[in-house]
């Protein structure tokens, strides 16, 4: 018997080790087209910073654990980009643990459900999105198996990633979290959603309604949204999956009511339940396995990004903008003129792969050379020339490096485009402590930081 227990362990982990490569493929393949803009690299630099404070007052403390331990073993951003692939990636086999352990131990749910969550062109997408949720789906997806004190800690850190995870709440109440071994954790949890929720205002954030918000995952998911959906429904009749699937059910009534309320749902908000929704399959009885494979929607080639070294606001753009800096005399800085379109590329992420690189506030310094970033549909762009040496072009923006003061002289032909200026702020203040708002304005000749 002790043999069989030791091969049957040996199984689930082969299995579990099995969905996290296949997912880590999955996210990695396309890594180049992960968009690395503000929010994206924001808890970068919230982690480096280090005195608790979030990158925007809506996360909590619990964001900056991991992106901490991403910085610190990382060599440059797209490595750290790498590194947060795969801890996305660890949604699969915590997925196939979840459904093996939701009351059956059916090995057949367990395996799909990990492929599943592996494929799914929603959750990929959210990892190429650079900043939709962040990690609290895979902590979402802990809060429904773990318990006591693990469970608690993965609702915080949930709630940490993003606020709307608190419509998790009813996945970690029930009878095993609250023995007196989930105390410490239980106050833990407490203490820290207190904290990211004290003081906040109601979210200044774009509307997007419920439907729509539907729509798009089912896009985005296809078959799978539906599956899952019909996962707690089903073990509602099942002894083994009536409590998970209560309470799934329980937390997604929450998140309707919060996206009514706050007038504003997304997709990935839908996508913060997908796992302990199918793991709820995996209380059902063997001869229902099948019913899954209708959620088997294998990732649209074409749906996804291609792999274009120029394309704006990219991890390749801004690994290959690095390169040509770190190659360069310094001290350097870059900033940015945004005059329409998009924001083209962000200078904090610029400088934030070129600290990873070893770069310290001597090397980057507004006392060297100004790298401009000019963004502008391509009509506005062909009358904006270069604040200095043009280093990188593509479709809405220019990338032009030179002294401060020929920035300067530049800056004042272009007065009458307008535009917001900036984006060295977040680098800058983390790395030089002293600067003041109003340092980072004498570049620009006629615009207001």
């Amino acid at each position: 018997m002790l043999l069989g227990a030791k091969r049957k362990t040996g199984a689930l982990c082969l299995l579990l080790a099995g969905v996290f490569v296949l997912a880590g493929w999955f996210r990695l393949r396309t890594m180049g087209s992960v968009t690395v803009l503000q929010d994206g690299v924001g808890p970068f630099w919230a982690a480096i910073r280090a005195d608790g404070r979030p990158h925007s007052p809506g996360y909590g403390l619990g964001l900056l654990v991991p992106y901490g331990a991403v910085v610190w073993c990382s060599s440059s951003l797209w490595s750290a980009v790498g590194l947060l692939g795969w801890a996305h990636a660890a949604l699969a086999p915590i997925a196939s643990w979840c459904a093996f352990h939701a009351g059956r131990g059916n090995w057949a749910i367990a395996a799909l459900v990990g492929v599943l969550v592996a494929q799914d062109a929603g959750l990929v997408g959210s990892f190429l999105s650079g900043a939709e949720g962040y990690l609290a789906p895979l902590f979402v997806a802990v809060c429904a198996c773990g318990r006591g004190s693990l469970a608690w800690l993965a609702f915080a850190f949930a709630v940490s990633n993003h606020p709307m995870a608190a419509c998790s709440l009813p996945l970690v109440l029930w009878r095993r979290n609250f023995n007196r071994g989930a105390l410490p954790g239980m106050a833990l949890a407490a203490a820290m959603v207190a904290h990211q929720f004290y003081g906040i205002d109601a979210p200044g954030v774009p509307g997007g309604q419920i439907g729509q918000a539907l729509d798009a995952a089912l896009r985005a998911s296809g078959g799978l949204l539906m599956v899952a959906a019909a996962g707690p429904l089903l073990a509602l009749a099942s002894k083994e999956g009536r409590g998970l699937g209560a309470r799934v059910i329980a937390s997604a009534g929450l998140l309707a009511l919060a996206g009514l309320w706050l007038g504003y749902l997304r997709d990935h908000h839908i996508r913060l339940l997908l796992v302990p929704a199918l793991a709820c399959w995996g209380s059902l009885q063997a001869r229902g396995w099948w019913v899954a494979l209708f959620g088997f929607v294998p990732v649209d080639q074409e749906s996804l990004p291609p792999e274009d070294p120029g394309r704006a606001g990219t991890l390749q753009l801004t690994q290959s903008v690095g390169d040509a800096i770190a190659a360069e005399a310094r001290p350097v800085f870059v900033d940015r003129l945004w005059v329409s379109g998009g924001p083209g590329l962000e200078p904090s992420a610029v400088m934030l792969d070129l600290h990873l690189r070893g770069w310290d506030g001597a090397m980057i310094s507004t006392s060297g050379s100004a790298v401009i970033v000019i963004a502008a549909d391509p009509v506005d762009l062909a009358q904006m020339g270069c604040s200095g040496r043009l280093m990188r072009e593509g479709h809405g923006y220019r990338v032009c490096r030179g002294p401060v003061e020929a920035a300067r002289r530049w800056s004042l032909t272009v007065c009458d485009q307008g535009g917001r200026v900036g984006g060295a702020w977040d680098a800058l203040s983390v790395l030089n402590p002293d600067t003041q708002t109003e340092d980072l304005g004498a570049w620009w000749a006629c615009v207001e930081p």
